[in-house]
């Protein structure tokens, strides 16, 4: 089931009885392991899909427009992986990133143990689970799956596919989400029938799902190893597009389904924040350890201070629900003193072309190519202030612990953000820099123009102080020993 086993962990207790129900389920893995064990479904019963060939027009309108930016199931994407995060900061390296931790001398040494790291995603560029290939490089035989391998040389990789599905598969498959065929349109999907074709065979002793996308096919290669699984939910997934109105009425209800029957199967769930976790204990009476999205340790000293020239920077994802405008409003009400550089990834081309449009007429703005993950903290560590403005649009919006300011701790900046709970409170704990009172840009405006030379500075030493505390390297400790404990080791 989903309840953490062991030590270490600092979660949030459920709250209105879920205690009880989370004892309860801790008693009946066994039970449940049985009673919602996917049956294995013919071929036939795996048809691909997607939406009904009415909403087809509609649906390329929303991917040009941007709006579908991070929807992880479309209809007639057929189970998509993520293309584009919602809040957090889930993907942002360049082209051939990768994490600086890889390869972890201090790993445990289990040579001979299989371990299986599924996500649907492109690993080059997904920071977290880079995180997990470093804690556990070096101690277990690692086979990756995912859309790219997580660096140019890595070997025992396993390359997931995006197939195409025609108009007729894609109707199919809008008719079971609207019928609530939950069952039938994830095994239906081309996505899952091809990785489930590409890793069965092999037998692993732990396979570690990210998301839960991952989930059930995760459990199915599980009971043909006869091994356990572990799951790291990167967002609330049932909650993760609140604000559209095509996820409402196509994917809320599948996401439901998915965590109710598949989440108490897992035998350890990790999530990214104390929010998060809490909402997965109150709606599914399963609670997860918290692990976040923590960054290497990084030796950066913090640089100097140019009274007259306070640099901003902003890195991530240059998706439309982000509402990165937002950022260039603030630019409008700074004094001279001020300049921001926007590090994005393309991808949304359309939506970063509107941006560099709004931005034209603001010489205090520019925009820089993106790195790779690797060199992140290296290229921020010239610039006084990380900037994040996140409105809280959807619950994992609001709920949003995000890579980005965790490296910008690492590259020991001052913080700037709107006051989202979950920064909110490491950034005030660590007196990290300003918190708005509301999520305004005018509020906002006036704390920075308010702000002096020496605090900035302040600010930075604190980040300088706070760089340990707030690194991966207890996470990576952690999860060593939460994988040792699966194992039985």
């Amino acid at each position: 089931m989903g309840v953490p086993r062991g030590g270490g962990a600092h979660p949030v207790q459920p709250a209105h009885g879920d205690v009880a129900r989370d004892r309860a389920a801790r008693r009946g893995l066994a039970a449940a392991r049985a009673r919602h064990a996917a049956p294995d479904r013919p071929d036939d019963q795996r048809a691909d899909g997607g939406r009904t060939v009415r909403r087809a027009g509609r649906l390329r309108h929303l991917h040009r427009t941007g709006q579908l930016a991070g929807l992880r199931s479309a209809p007639g994407a057929a189970l998509p992986g993520p293309g584009g995060p919602a809040c957090g900061s889930r993907r942002h390296g360049g082209a051939g990133s990768g994490d600086p931790s890889f390869g972890n001398p201090e790993a445990v040494s289990h040579p001979g143990r299989r371990v299986l790291v599924v996500s649907f995603s492109p690993l080059h560029r997904d920071p977290r689970v880079q995180r997990q290939l470093a804690a556990l490089q070096g101690g277990f035989q690692l086979t990756t799956a995912g859309f790219t391998p997580p660096h140019p040389e890595a070997e025992g990789h396993v390359p997931l596919r995006r197939p195409a599905a025609n108009v007729l598969h894609q109707a199919m498959q809008a008719l079971r989400l609207k019928r609530g065929q939950f069952e039938a349109y994830y095994w239906g999907s081309a996505h899952i029938r091809h990785a489930l074709r590409a890793l069965e065979g092999p037998r692993y002793d732990l396979i570690l799902a990210n998301d839960l996308l991952s989930l059930p096919l995760g459990l199915r290669l599980a009971r043909q190893s006869g091994c356990k699984l572990l799951l790291d939910a990167h967002e609330y997934e049932p909650g993760q597009h609140e604000d559209s109105w095509y996820f409402n009425t196509f994917f809320r209800d599948f996401w439901v389904h998915v965590a109710r029957e598949y989440l108490p199967q897992a035998d350890r769930m990790l999530t990214v924040s104390d929010g998060i976790a809490q909402q997965y204990a109150s709606r599914f009476g399963v609670m997860p350890e918290v692990m976040t999205n923590a960054a290497p340790h990084a030796l950066v000293a913090p640089g100097p201070v140019d009274p007259q020239r306070i640099r901003m920077v902003h890195h991530g994802s240059s998706s439309p629900s982000r509402k990165l405008e937002a950022m260039l409003d603030l630019m409008r009400g700074l004094d001279r003193r001020f300049s921001l550089d926007l590090m994005l990834m393309p991808d949304n081309a359309r939506y970063l072309r509107r941006l560099k449009r709004l931005a034209a007429g603001l010489p205090n703005v520019r925009f820089r190519d993106p790195v790779p993950l690797a060199d992140i903290v290296p290229a921020l560590s010239g610039y006084d202030i990380g900037l994040y403005l996140l409105a809280p649009d959807t619950f994992n919006c609001r709920m949003a612990l995000p890579n980005k300011l965790f490296e910008f701790v690492q590259a020991r900046l001052a913080i700037a953000i709107w006051p989202s709970p979950e920064m909110a409170r490491i950034v005030q704990r660590h007196d990290l820099g300003l918190v708005g009172s509301d999520f305004s840009v005018g509020g906002l405006a006036a704390q920075l123009n308010a702000i002096t030379a020496d605090e900035l500075r302040a600010f930075k030493r604190n980040a300088d102080r706070a760089a340990p505390e707030l690194s991966a390297d207890r996470n990576q400790q952690r999860l060593r020993a939460i994988v040792e404990e699966l194992l039985g080791g």
